[in-house]
């Protein structure tokens, strides 16, 4: 067990991405969302170094991103 800033003001939630090798915390006074990298073995935090400036965050959700009707990912159809 460790103790992990993160880096921002008054931490209101956080949680594991999808594919859990990076954990996301939503600093709800700083308005910002800071990413930490997991180590697989050890489970320890490690600071990304990423921050994502928004508007008072409170919670983080995933989702799956949207395809057209030809099932092309939306991601591909952005370029």
């Amino acid at each position: 067990m460790e103790w992990q800033s993160t880096g921002g003001i008054r931490p209101r939630f956080f949680c594991f991405g999808p594919d859990g090798r990076r954990l996301f915390a939503a600093n709800e006074r700083s308005h910002t969302i800071t990413t930490f990298d997991v180590d697989a073995d050890s489970g320890a935090l490690r600071p990304s170094g990423g921050a994502l400036a928004t508007g008072s965050p409170v919670c983080i959700v995933f989702s799956r991103p949207p395809s057209d009707p030809s099932g092309t990912p939306a991601a591909e159809l952005l370029g």
